[in-house]
């Protein structure tokens, strides 16, 4: 793990210095111990405020992972229903013209089934235009729209739908959503910067900004202040540090750890119930308030989250007990890409089962047409692109020939299998110039921030 730790201190900031990111927190955890925590580049860049993991994101949808772990605790306890339709809970759904709301149920609405629309016919309150709707304004929301389909029939990613759900925590526990949710699941985590919706008190929170200006990359335009979430609470409106989600999702794939769930009620929380297998998102896949997707055979689940220019994600993987949380603070950072990269280089520096490779050959390269980064974890040595989000997704792969000399193996890589990577090292030991597969590269030399 110390290697693939080592890799992603010094790639990560690079990465972001190159496409001009305001800043990125992120927290690893490995079999329930944390491995990496730390943040690169700033929370402000107007004040030059360098971000830090106390920092404190708009987790925004993945709140939705906290609402589904109340239901499925009201659930346990006999106080709710899975299976039964949510106007037994919100008798006011049975006022609408449309008879088909009364249909669905507690477990559609958690796996995006209901039908129900995604925010409403206005949604510019995402744009800081006016507040987010009060529950009054949702109802009239609710009744006032029709389904987009039967429940049941498809799959409709819908924040409404799960602001409905916010009202049958409340009506089931007694508590208003917040209250419950704090006492019953924040709390058992023992984080002081967890939080339910947005109030002034709340620090530090890092700035929100939107897309470059182009074509200078480096001006953004910083977004307003904070608002509370209101109605749409249970769907969007958690605050936390990337800490604190691994701290959550931890304890949502260890089976033996029941402060949250029970085993079987986590079971059921990653399973998939909901799958689109064509069109547009076709192989998007929802456990009851997760998202899911495959890795190199395995299963992940986690949720992520885009609010105000804070942009977020959360994954697991519980075959390798690792879980990662990170939070950017605008919508181009690639958290769902920059999470995956992340497994990758996890999975590759620990996968090796013997020590046969030295580390004399690992060096970033660079030329005027291209980079390539030669890294071992001790068994095989693999060339990769440091410059992408992903760089483990595919490499070429390489074997000694000399102490002076690699061999590319990669089988059928048409342009380089049998090339040779030829070094030139100084006299004390460090690389002067490789060429690789003919053409000379030099090693990287970092430009100051």
């Amino acid at each position: 793990m110390e290697r693939a730790i080592n890799f992603i201190q010094a790639w990560l900031p690079r990465r972001l210095q190159e496409e001009a990111l305001p800043g990125l927190s992120i927290a690893i955890h490995a079999q329930g111990k944390p491995v990496l925590t730390t943040a690169f580049g700033s929370a402000n860049t107007e004040t030059a405020e360098p971000l830090s993991s106390g920092h404190i994101f708009h987790m925004a949808s993945q709140t939705k992972m906290l609402t589904a772990i109340a239901c499925l605790q009201l659930a346990e306890k006999g106080r709710l229903q899975l299976d039964a339709p949510a106007v037994s809970y919100v008798p006011w759904l049975a006022k609408h013209p449309d008879g088909r709301v009364r249909q669905p149920t507690i477990k559609q609405l958690l796996a995006h089934q209901s039908g129900l629309p995604r925010d409403g016919a206005e949604s510019d309150f995402w744009l800081f235009k006016g507040n987010y709707p009060s529950a009054a304004q949702l109802r009239q929301r609710v009744l006032q729209r029709s389904l987009v389909f039967e429940p049941g029939t498809g799959v409709k990613y819908s924040n409404m739908g799960y602001a409905l759900l916010g009202e049958v925590i409340a009506h089931c526990s007694g508590q208003p959503y917040a209250a419950y949710v704090t006492e019953r699941i924040i709390e058992p985590l023992r984080t002081a910067t967890m939080s339910i919706d947005y109030h002034d008190q709340l620090q530090p929170v890092p700035a929100g900004y939107g897309l470059p200006h182009m074509p200078d990359r480096q001006r953004r335009t910083p977004l307003p202040s904070r608002k509370s979430t209101r109605s749409f609470t249970p769907s969007v409106g958690l605050y936390a540090t990337p800490t604190d989600m691994v701290g959550l999702v931890s304890r949502l794939a260890r089976l033996e750890d029941d402060a949250l769930l029970s085993a079987d009620s986590k079971k059921l929380l990653r399973q998939v119930h909901s799958e689109v297998t064509d069109g547009f998102d076709a192989g998007a896949r929802f456990g009851l308030g997760c998202e899911l997707q495959e890795l190199d055979g395995h299963t992940l689940f986690g949720h992520s989250g885009f609010a105000g220019g804070h942009i977020s994600a959360s994954v697991c993987d519980p075959a390798s007990g690792v879980v990662i949380a990170l939070a950017g603070l605008s919508k181009d950072t690639p958290t769902g890409a920059i999470a995956r990269g992340l497994f990758g280089i996890i999975s590759f520096f620990t996968a090796a089962q013997r020590q046969t490779v030295p580390t004399t050959f690992d060096v970033h390269l660079v030329n005027e047409m291209s980079t390539v980064q030669i890294v071992s974890n001790g068994e095989q040595i693999a060339a990769v692109d440091p410059d992408c989000w992903e760089p483990f997704s595919w490499y070429e792969t390489l074997a000694r020939k000399d102490a002076t000399t690699l061999i590319i193996t990669t089988p059928h890589s048409v342009y380089n299998e049998g090339e040779l990577v030829v070094y030139t090292f100084g006299p004390s030991g460090a690389i002067k110039k490789v060429r690789f597969a003919g053409l000379t590269h030099t090693p990287y030399i970092r430009r100051p921030d």
